[in-house]
């Protein structure tokens, strides 16, 4: 399934604006494709942890492939474009797993009720990549 593609103008220069965004997240690690990154996101009340795999192609593009987080086959690209000099288009796309999404929502529902032991609402059973309990679905209500 394909996400909604979105268009942010900045006023600044591609590279500057490159840079910003390559800094973001937690560097965990590396592969030969790219770093391994932690990303922590608020959204909806709840802290949301993902770990990406983060290919850098400086200054044009920024690709993310999500290794564990609460949707399955998620992979983003942020693309940076010119138009004048001092200024960027910034384009993100992305597409994910449809069974991904039933997934999520079985786990919200799941982690806002008491269908399980307060202790197991956090993690909801979700797996790694590596096919172990991952427990980074890391559902919090924000403080």
């Amino acid at each position: 399934m394909r996400l909604k593609r979105q268009i942010v103008h900045v006023a600044a220069s591609r590279e500057l604006t490159f840079e910003v965004v390559a800094a973001a997240g937690n560097k965990t690690g590396e592969t030969d494709n790219g770093i391994i990154v932690e990303f922590v996101t608020q959204w909806g009340g709840r802290v949301i942890t993902t770990v990406e795999e983060v290919r850098l192609r400086p200054p044009d593009s920024i690709a993310y492939r999500w290794l564990e987080g609460p949707l399955d086959d998620v992979e983003e690209e942020i693309r940076f474009d010119q138009p004048r000099p001092g200024e960027t288009l910034m384009t993100y796309s992305g597409s994910l797993a449809a069974p991904g999404c039933r997934r999520l929502v079985a786990d919200l529902l799941c982690c806002a009720t008491d269908l399980q032991p307060a202790r197991d609402r956090t993690s909801c059973g979700r797996k790694t990549h590596g096919g172990e309990p991952r427990g980074t679905l890391a559902v919090h209500p924000s403080e």
